[in-house]
């Protein structure tokens, strides 16, 4: 969805995405934008849900969550990689890191792999472009501390002496890593990073979605949109709710019996 309306990537291929196999816990991950108004400002919040993945290919609820996203113009005392302002992606990336930290819990209470679907290919995307970044910081910072300024000066010398040819367009800014959620894409790229050496042999992946979110997730996160309370909000099968801190571990995302 965009300002003007729905709108069809058939400019290029969608991502390949393989079902969530059996025998998994599958996550669907989504977040939501709720425009400003005269009387509200904007706000964002996540939606997910944690599925067991039966042999058939079926998959049975196990629980759901939802809650605001914290952002610098909308709530106090924020993390660092917070964004500036409420926009979808970050509802998204917010999304992936609820998912991340439910995951976490899942995997070992179960004894399962886990299959998160990111709420969109652009949230794919953009953790694909947060890994990159990732991996070329920590590349630089193994390089000696005396070959960093020789590389940064002559790359400023290869740039001063390229002149524009007449007609030619200013390189436009990338507009993923100018976004304000690509902090977030990168705090969450590094969890995976850390769960994955931590969890062997279980194996947590992401995936790009294959349909869409259904309407009654994306009604239950609006709700949780305008609450100043940071906490998640988790149902659980058996008619349970739990609220605390997404990373509470296994006091929010215990699916029960």
């Amino acid at each position: 969805m965009t300002k003007g309306g729905p709108r069809l990537n058939i400019l290029r291929p969608a991502p390949q995405t393989a079902p969530a196999p059996p025998g998994t816990v599958h996550i669907r991950t989504d977040g939501v934008l709720v425009p400003a108004t005269k009387k509200a400002v904007a706000a964002a919040a996540w939606v997910i849900t944690a599925s067991q993945v039966r042999l058939d290919g079926t998959e049975t609820e196990i629980l759901r969550a939802t809650g605001a996203v914290p952002t610098r113009s909308t709530h106090k005392d924020t993390e660092a990689h917070a964004p500036p302002k409420p926009t979808q992606q970050a509802a998204r990336q917010a999304a992936v890191e609820a998912g991340a930290a439910c995951a976490a819990h899942l995997a070992e209470k179960l004894d399962m792999d886990v299959t998160i679907t990111a709420g969109s290919a652009t949230t794919l995307s953009d953790l694909h472009v947060a890994k990159a970044d990732v991996r070329e910081a920590e590349e630089a910072a193994q390089e000696p501390p005396e070959e960093q300024p020789q590389k940064r000066q002559r790359t400023q010398q290869r740039g001063a002496k390229r002149k524009r040819q007449s007609g030619e367009q200013p390189p436009q800014p990338d507009t993923t890593k100018r976004a304000g959620h690509h902090e977030h894409a990168k705090h969450n790229v590094c969890f995976f990073e850390r769960l994955t050496q931590r969890m062997p042999p279980r194996k947590i992946s992401i995936r790009a979605p294959t349909e869409a979110t259904p309407i009654e997730l994306i009604a239950l996160a609006q709700l949780a949109a305008k609450a100043k309370d940071r906490s998640a909000q988790v149902y659980t099968a058996g008619g349970q709710k739990r609220t605390g801190p997404v990373w509470a571990g296994n006091r929010i995302w215990d699916p029960g019996d």
